[in-house]
């Protein structure tokens, strides 16, 4: 069976369909689809923007992250410290120093200094073989002789 030619009420049909008259388009079809090609370039630029300072907040946390691993995991002499006092004990100091404020605004305040008592590195003197005397001194010669 040859699949190039239709039966004959099929080809009769198209050569109907194909003779008949169209209509033409609209006069301002060609505008509108200018329009909406113009409008959709303009969004797709503005969201590439969009895409690209994504990406860069990422890469950017992504670095973030890597550094605070690598820097936790390093121990170059530097501890973080005894861990911090129960919130009650913080809360009972924070009242002594401050005693016009009430009860819960001391416990809020002992629970911020608890959340971030280990924020900040401190070093490790009770492995360094200096005495603080010897560092005044060498810390005087530095500056005296112009750094």
């Amino acid at each position: 069976m040859n699949h190039d030619r239709l039966p004959g009420e099929l080809e009769e049909l198209q050569r109907e369909l194909t003779e008949r008259d169209r209509p033409c388009p609209s006069a301002n079809l060609r505008d509108r689809v200018l329009g909406n090609t113009r409008a959709q370039v303009r969004r797709d630029r503005r969201r590439s923007g969009w895409i690209f300072a994504g990406q860069a907040a990422a890469v950017a946390l992504v670095w973030i992250n890597l550094s605070l691993s690598v820097t936790r995991s390093t121990n170059l002499g530097i501890t973080l410290g005894e861990s911090p006092p129960s919130v009650d004990v913080l809360a009972r100091q924070v009242q002594e120093i401050l005693p016009d404020i009430s009860q819960r605004e001391a416990r809020r305040q002992a629970l911020l200094l608890q959340a971030s008592w280990n924020l900040t590195a401190q070093p490790d003197f009770s492995t360094c073989s200096i005495t603080s005397s010897e560092l005044h001194e060498s810390l005087d010669d530095l500056f005296s002789n112009g750094g």
